[in-house]
């Protein structure tokens, strides 16, 4: 390309206008006359002298049009946000420049003022000095002056930067309003400011008046109820005083009652008394009749001599007194004990037979309700069982025999399985390792064998073997190019191309000797020295004319490589595929300084040139020739011949028709084991329901018997319980006692009989008997008479007995202890309570109630009154505090009202002034708008909103592109990115008539308009700012269309770049070149920008994240089930909208209606919700905006950058692989009609892709160049319209990512490749693309690869399933690509919030390389969260109500409030233990049902045996029968001592017996849990167990 030369345009002889000084009498106050930069941004020095009406300033893209914008801005004072970019002002700085100056020219009244801002780069915040008109000033009073001159550069309608564009665009009506108000009158926006003001101030005072009002009314009703609160208080007072009273009376009853008791005890001790006079009076009876026999003793033994059978008579009368007498003693020491009896047992009786006959009720109920089955019922059943044994037995040996032939025929079909992919990956695979088992290359074999040992001993011994010890060059390295494969192998002897390398010396010493004795193998020991070419490789290429070095063009082993350069330089060899000339050759073979060329060998063509030097510098050459050898195949892309792949292919065909046969035959034992074991699972079955029912019958059968018989059980004991209790014990011992007595009377008499009988006796004694006979006869009677008196001494001791016991019982009732406390207890009253209590007393006796059970009850009823009544003593304070309210409420709320009705009075006032004028503004600007907008659309209108609140004032902008549409509001779901951009510049040029600023900008408004409406926008707005009497106006646009109007009185700034440009450093007189110059119509002015190559090495990556709002879009498929794939995406796009206070869009792109799944849509929105991300715009569905994909589509083909397609779908697969020939591109409009016809109107549209794409810049991967295969014949034009009229991904996406107005694009690694692409459509329609991110893969932690989408464990219903917490799957996914700041991250333990990641989150802190998915990690997040949650009494209630349900289903328990106390008390105490809240069941289960000991987790099984079960059992009976959480430690700490044993020991004990496993809970926790009774029934079924064992 020939340069430019701007130069000559400024020599003398060539014709141009004479430059003048500019007529600042044309230029309105505070406009810009001139703009003078230097080192700003990309500027050295420019000068822009500039038109008092209409500025067009116009430039590439990236040549610095809108750094002008950027200097108007930063040189008036204005904030860095006003241009949407960087934050830094001394971000403008040019690179490599240490200041950079803005110095503005402005119209002041008649005279100019220069406002000067110079930036220096050290100084923090840009280092900013300002002056003006010469003299230093600050910040403020730039500002004070920019803001006198009605300079507003925050008011969009008045300075719109291209970063701002789109916000503009998206400007919401009340801003809207408020823009324009400010840029027309801003004392229009102070009164409706004030308005809305006092508006507010009347809402809030209504409200006031409202709330106080209704607060007035509360205390009204309260100060009811507190009057009810304090009369129930001064009740309660009174009831409490009386219940006082009877409390301290109560010593008076139990005295009265004491006094009562005494009596009756003195009575009782009395009545003893008297009985005991009584017996000794009878007795001293007794003692003068014994005295009588003894005195006639010897005169008895005389006189009885009469007859003998009348003696005898009368003995045996004697006798038979005496008989019962002793008859009738007994009969009262019998009766004595009945009363003992009686008196113990009456009550135990009574209880016993209530229970007893409950307990026989309830057993009736149940045997009623038990029908007894039939005998023959048992024998059958009985006998089909016995059969079904029999059979099962049959049918497992046929199986067994079927499995033993089917496990023979498996084990065969797996041997030839592997054996076919060997032969399989033997084709494919990349370490070429089965490229050596080649039956044709015997010399290979050894180096074969070398290497499987080497793996073998890596794989079993150690990985070093496999690190040390590399693979021969044949298969550990290959060329980039087939074309260079003959080159390695003409280059490499093959002692070489065979040999195993060995990575250091050390290794060679370890490795060698044992490979070297077992393999016939060379080995190449490598010494890793730094090696360097002979020339440096650029200087290869463009000086000797060489594609490079041979190292250049060969990839695999990098430790392979430098074994290749130390011992065949491959390094020092130079290539080119193409033959050199003699020239080339011989600068290339020239020898140098010393004798000696550059190169010993050179590859040029098929040629190989070897030179050898003699001792004397003779040079010798050898040619030959490069031919394609046996070994060359191995380094070529392609690593296998056509032979060996056909005989490989051969083989396993007979292979797999072995495969086939065995296949076929265990099919066979597989169906018959089948059908076998389906016969086996009926009898089972069969089996199993036969035992079931025998078990059920022989229950029925033990169950009735049982019931039976406890039935008669109890029926005998209640009959006798039953007559026991009819009885009346009393009544019963009464009687005894009455017949006692009698005894003694008949006693008496009997006595007395016997003694008449004993006189009667002796009498005849002395009459017939001898005085020896007689004195015998007297002797007997003595006996008999001291038996009598030993019966009365007995019966005189136990009333003696009873005579103390009684006088005992009354002396300690009469001074007993009780007595005392109450006496004391009444001394302690004062002299008032004693005359109260005497007058309650005294009133209490009088009505007959003086006693102790009144006195209880009426304590009782008291207690139970004051129990009910309001006894709080602030009810007191509370009223008066209500009462002081209720008077300052009715103070407040009069003044309140008179507030307000002042409020609305000046309200009115206000808004007479400001709605007819607002009115009759909107009114001409909607009249300009509707003028202006008949130009591109049908109709247009601009609305002043007037809601009854003046917050919500707002215009709107109406308009109908379309005669047949309705006139619609301007929104970004309605109208297309164009028409938003059309309708915005009209509106902006609708003010230019009324706007009171002095100048307006606007940078690069025209995008997305096609270029008919561009031209029209463009007319009208130069005839509309180009009027006499309206603001300066700035127009920044990238492109200048041909036929475009132009005016006199606008001027159009030409901005250029590149080298050819003149340095107007160097050259002062070009600082002005092309000022004024009439090159086409009009002045015309040219502007230069002038940039030195300055190369900049940057210590560290720039920032990237974005410093002001941006607009994300979360884009998926509704194909199937979310994955934590999407989910992150759409979590990273959320975070950057949340970050930077942006907006997140989600979009369904369901163009390819085939791939749909039904509930996929669904499966997006819940996914969404659950996790929290909530979208501020959306959903918005591809398939709804076929009309605009159709408009767009049609501007490419208008434009012939895209192109109809009705190729065969035979013909598009055949050219999938090399690329479509563009056979469509070049039919004429006529053969384009027949195609539709033929084709009935289905056809796809084509993009025309560039031969070359562009490089892109990525902001996580910098720059990315992507370009189509290089071996492609054909053109990748990508479709954009598919024959359905659906558009594809690429084209859908691009234009709804413009149309949203997205800024910034994340998405998955795997999208790289079609972002050039996407550029290109951008460039197509003159769009600026979004920023692109694009975050790394996702792979499983077993492997490398893509982490599967279909996998359970990637699915975030599956995860959701699985009892995943939404705030860990989001914590978790964050971190699949970002990291925070190191400080925070250790700080949180990784753990944060959706609310912390918004805060966090920046594009600057993610990671570029793959990332593996480790689901440990999520479990860990998991269990954070969830203890957060069981932390949170509302989050574990919800917790509580989903465990409980699957817990009373699981253990067949109750779900009632119980159960639900109780999961969540183990939530609470033990929850920490638990990854998923479904680990709940599994984890606690011991807590709802009996361990089973039986069944031993491995550490259980490892702690039994290792300390034996005796010492378990030891430790279990020492904890005793009464172990809690509270005396548990104790206990530990005594068995520790006696046994000498551990803690852990003892603690894994208990456990083993309360849970059935060692590890867990506390052992206090369970104790609580479980309960003592609980507690100790496990621990004896422990014990009972282990000894079992």
């Amino acid at each position: 390309m020939v340069a430019m030369d701007l130069a000559q345009f400024a020599e003398p002889n060539k014709k141009r206008i004479k430059l003048s000084s500019p007529d600042i009498s044309q230029f309105q106050n505070g406009s810009i006359i001139s703009l003078k930069l230097q080192n700003f941004v990309t500027y050295t020095l420019a000068e822009f002298q500039m038109s008092p009406s209409l500025n067009m300033i116009i430039g590439p893209n990236g040549s610095g049009k809108s750094t002008v914008v950027c200097a108007i801005c930063l040189g008036l004072a204005g904030k860095t946000e006003y241009l949407g970019r960087a934050s830094d002002a001394s971000s403008y700085i040019k690179n490599g420049c240490p200041f950079a100056i803005v110095e503005i020219i402005l119209k002041d009244d008649k005279d100019i003022c220069t406002i000067k801002r110079r930036l220096v780069r050290e100084k923090k915040n840009g280092g900013t000095e300002y002056w003006l008109n010469g003299e230093h000033c600050s910040e403020q009073s730039i500002r004070k002056y920019v803001r006198s001159k009605n300079i507003q550069l925050d008011n969009l309608c008045q300075f719109l930067s291209q970063e701002r564009v789109e916000k503009f665009a998206a400007l919401k009506p009340i801003l809207l309003l408020h823009e324009t108000i400010r840029v027309i009158d801003d004392k229009l926006l102070i009164l409706l400011e004030d308005l809305k003001v006092l508006q507010e101030n009347e809402l809030n005072v209504a409200k006031e008046i409202e709330v106080g009002q209704k607060r007035l009314d509360d205390l009204l009703k309260q100060k009811e109820t507190l009057d009810e609160n304090v009369r129930s208080m001064k009740e309660y007072e009174l009831k409490n005083e009386a219940l006082r009273e009877n409390q301290l009376l109560l010593p008076y009853v139990y005295l009265k009652d004491h006094k009562e008791k005494l009596e009756t005890y003195k009575q009782d001790y009395k009545d003893a008394k008297n009985q005991l006079k009584l017996l000794i009076k009878k007795k001293s009876n007794f003692k003068g009749i014994i005295e009588v026999i003894q005195n006639n003793k010897e005169t008895i033994d005389e006189k009885i001599t009469d007859t003998e059978h009348l003696l005898q008579k009368k003995k045996t009368q004697a006798e038979q007194y005496i008989t019962d007498l002793q008859k009738i003693r007994d009969e009262i020491t019998k009766k004595q004990k009945q009363i003992q009896y009686y008196q113990d047992r009456t009550k135990l009786i009574k209880e016993k037979m209530k229970s007893t006959k409950e307990s026989l009720d309830s057993k009736r109920q149940d045997l009623k309700k038990i029908i007894l089955p039939e005998r023959t019922i048992f024998d059958e059943v009985s006998k089909r069982r016995n059969d079904i044994i029999i059979d099962q037995e049959s049918k497992r040996q046929a199986i067994s025999d079927i499995t033993n032939r089917a496990h023979s025929i498996d084990i065969q079909i797996t041997k030839i399985k592997e054996r076919i992919q060997r032969k399989k990956n033997s084709q494919t695979n990349y370490d070429k390792l089965d490229l050596l088992d080649n039956p044709n290359r015997r010399d290979l074999q050894p180096v074969r064998d070398a290497m499987h040992e080497i793996r073998g001993r890596s794989r079993d011994e150690s990985a070093d073997w496999g690190k040390n010890l590399l693979g021969p060059p044949l298969i550990t390295i290959s060329a980039k190019e087939p074309s260079f494969a003959p080159y390695i192998s003409a280059t490499i002897p093959y002692s070489s191309e065979i040999a195993i390398t060995v990575a250091s010396e050390e290794a060679f010493q370890k490795y060698a000797p044992t490979i070297l004795d077992h393999n016939a193998v060379n080995l190449r020991k490598i010494s890793n020295n730094e090696l360097q070419p002979p020339v440096e490789r650029s200087e290869l290429i463009n000086h000797y004319g060489f594609e490079g070095y041979l190292s250049d063009f060969i990839t695999g082993d990098k430790r392979v490589l430098q074994m290749l350069r130390e011992f065949h330089r491959i390094h020092m060899i130079p290539v080119s595929r193409k033959p050199m000339t003699d020239a080339q050759l011989e600068l290339a073979l020239r020898p140098q300084a010393n004798g000696k060329p550059l190169f010993n060998q050179i590859i040029h063509g098929d040629t190989l040139i070897t030179v050898n030097v003699s001792q004397t510098n003779q040079i010798y050459k050898r040619t030959r020739n490069i031919e394609r050898s046996n070994n060359s195949q191995f380094y070529a892309s392609s690593v296998m011949s056509d032979e060996m792949k056909a005989s490989i292919n051969r083989e396993i065909e007979d292979m797999n028709q072995q495969l086939k046969s065995y296949s076929e035959k265990l099919e066979e034992q597989i169906n018959e084991k089948n059908e076998t074991s389906h016969e086996l699972k009926e009898m089972g079955r069969q089996f199993d329901q036969l035992n079931v029912e025998l078990k059920r019958l022989n229950d029925i059968r033990i169950q009735h018997s049982k019931l039976d018989n406890d039935c008669k059980l109890l029926e005998e004991k209640l009959q006798k319980y039953d007559a026991d209790s009819k009885k009346d014990v009393r009544t019963k011992i009464d009687a005894i006692k009455k017949e006692i007595s009698q005894d003694l009377q008949k006693e008496l008499k009997l006595a007395e009989l016997m003694v008449s009988q004993v006189s009667e006796y002796c009498t005849l004694e002395e009459k017939h008997i001898n005085q020896q006979a007689e004195h015998f006869k007297f002797h007997n009677m003595s006996i008999s008479m001291n038996q009598v008196i030993l019966s009365l001494n007995n019966e005189e001791n136990i009333l003696t007995d009873e005579y103390k016991s009684k006088k005992e019982a009354f002396d300690m009732r009469k001074n007993s202890k009780e007595y005392h406390e109450w006496k004391s207890q009444i001394e302690t009253y004062d002299t008032n309570v004693k005359e109260k209590l005497v007058k309650l007393a005294e009133e209490y006796d009088g009505e007959s109630n003086f006693t102790l059970q009144y006195i209880n009850d009426t304590i009782d009823k008291l207690e139970s009154e004051i129990s009910r009544l309001n006894h709080d003593a602030s009810s007191v304070k509370i009223l008066e505090r209500v009462e002081m309210d209720i008077k300052q409420l009715n103070d407040i709320l009069p003044n309140q009202q008179k507030n307000l009705a002042q409020t609305k009075d000046e309200m009115t006032t206000k808004r007479s002034t400001l709605e007819p004028r607002l009115d009759d503004i909107i009114g001409n600007i909607s009249k300009k708008f509707a003028e202006l907008f008949t130009r591109v659309g049908s109709a247009g209108a601009i609305r002043l909103s007037k809601p009854d609140l003046y917050s919500r004032w707002e215009i709107e902008i109406l308009v109908k592109f379309r005669d047949n549409a309705a006139l619609k509001q301007l929104d970004p779901h309605t109208q297309s990115g164009g028409e938003r951009a059309v309708s915005t510049v009209l509106y902006m040029m609708a003010l230019q008539d009324f706007t009171t600023a002095p100048f307006r900008v606007v940078d690069e408004i025209n995008q997305g308009m096609d270029r008919r409406n561009e031209r029209i926008v463009h007319k009208a707005m130069v005839e509309n700012a180009c009027k006499e009497h309206t603001s300066q106006y700035f127009l920044i646009t990238p492109k200048l269309l041909t036929d475009l109007y132009y005016h006199e009185r606008m001027r159009i700034h030409c901005v250029m770049a590149g080298p050819w440009i003149p340095n107007p450093s160097k050259d002062p007189e070009m600082q002005r070149f092309g000022e004024t110059a009439n090159y086409v119509m009009g002045p015309v002015a040219v502007t230069r920008q002038y940039s030195s190559l300055l190369s900049h090495k940057h210590s560290k990556k720039a920032p990237v994240h974005p410093t002001s709002p941006v607009v994300t879009r979360f884009a998926p498929s509704p194909t199937g089930s979310l994955h934590i794939g999407s989910l992150r995406t759409a979590l990273y796009n959320f975070l950057l909208a949340r970050n930077t206070k942006g907006k997140f869009i989600l979009r369904l792109e369901d163009t390819d209606r085939t791939r749909l799944k039904h509930g996929a849509e669904q499966n997006i929105y819940d996914t969404m919700e659950w996790c929290g991300l909530a979208i501020d715009e959306g959903p918005i569905k591809q398939s709804e905006r076929t009309e605009i994909y159709s408009k767009y589509i049609q501007v490419l083909l208008e434009n012939g950058l895209a192109y109809r397609c009705f190729c065969s779908k035979e013909k598009l697969d055949a050219s999938r692989l090399d690329g479509y020939d563009r056979h469509c591109l070049h039919l004429t409009e006529s053969e384009q009609e027949e195609q539709i016809k033929q084709n009935e109107g289905k056809y796809i549209v084509r993009f025309k892709a560039p031969n070359k794409y562009d490089s892109f810049t990525d902001l996580l991967h910098g720059q990315v160049n992507i370009q189509d295969r290089k071996d492609r014949i054909g053109y990748d034009d990508p479709v954009l319209i598919k024959s359905d009229g659906m558009p594809t991904y690429h084209f859908a996406n691009v234009i709804d990512d413009h149309l949203m107005g997205v800024t910034h694009v994340i998405r998955g690694e795997e999208w790289l490749p079609s972002t050039p692409k996407h550029i290109m459509l951008y460039k197509a329609y003159g769009w600026t693309p979004p920023k692109f991110i694009h975050i790394p893969l996702l792979t499983s932690v077993e492997s490398d690869k893509k982490l599967s989408k279909r996998k359970n464990d990637a699915s975030v219903i599956g995860l959701q399933e699985k009892g995943i917490l939404p705030e860990a799957l989001v914590n978790f996914c964050a971190l699949l690509g970002w990291s925070p700041p190191r400080d925070v991250a250790q700080k949180n333990r990784e753990c944060f919030t959706l609310e912390e990641l918004s805060q966090l989150f920046n594009l600057d802190h993610l990671t570029k390389g793959n990332v593996k998915v480790d689901m440990s990690k999520l479990l860990f997040f998991n269990k954070h969260f969830l203890q957060k949650r069981i932390d949170n009494e509302t989050q574990l209630e919800e917790l509580v109500t989903i465990v409980t349900p699957k817990v009373s289903k699981k253990f067949a328990i109750n779900n009632d409030e119980l159960l639900r106390d109780r999961v969540k008390l183990i939530l609470k105490d033990c929850g920490h233990n638990l990854n998923t809240i479904n680990d709940f069941e599994e984890k606690f289960s011991f807590f709802f049902t009996q361990p089973d000991y039986s069944v031993r987790s491995e550490p259980t099984e490892k702690f039994i045996q290792s300390i034996n079960k005796e010492s378990v059992i030891t430790i279990l009976e020492s904890l005793g029968q009464n172990v809690n959480s509270s005396n548990v430690d104790s206990k530990i700490n005594t068995i520790k001592r006696k046994f000498q044993t551990s803690n852990k020991n003892i603690f894994q004990s208990i456990r083993f017996a309360l849970s059935g496993v060692v590890s867990g809970a506390k052992v206090h926790v369970m104790l609580d849990i479980l309960g003592n009774e609980e507690s100790q029934l496990r621990i004896s079924s422990a014990i009972k167990y282990l000894k079992s064992m």
